[in-house]
């Protein structure tokens, strides 16, 4: 792999990752500002779906759901469709 793919598909969504689990512990704090919580849970949800097309055009659909890194990507894919299911839910 690249160094810009590492970044990019590696190192960029654990940082993603890690800042949408602070705002999940922080709206848990701060109830009080629902539309900051909402739009950044969209944002996320749009950040996730982008990474997602990205690694399947990259690496095909195929590879995507059957390569190296199924598993994982598996569970983005059920991730991505329990996350699409809550936001048409609430929102």
């Amino acid at each position: 792999k690249s160094v810009v793919s590492i970044i990019v598909l590696d190192v960029l969504p654990a940082i993603v990752i890690l800042a949408n689990s602070l705002c999940l512990w922080f709206s848990l704090d701060y109830p009080g500002t629902p539309r900051l919580w909402e739009s950044l849970e969209v944002a996320f949800f749009f950040f996730y779906i982008t990474e997602m097309g990205l690694k399947m055009r990259l690496f095909g659909v195929k590879d995507y759901f059957h390569g190296e890194d199924r598993w994982w990507n598996r569970f983005d894919f059920a991730c991505l469709i329990m996350m699409c299911f809550d936001l048409i839910v609430t929102m």
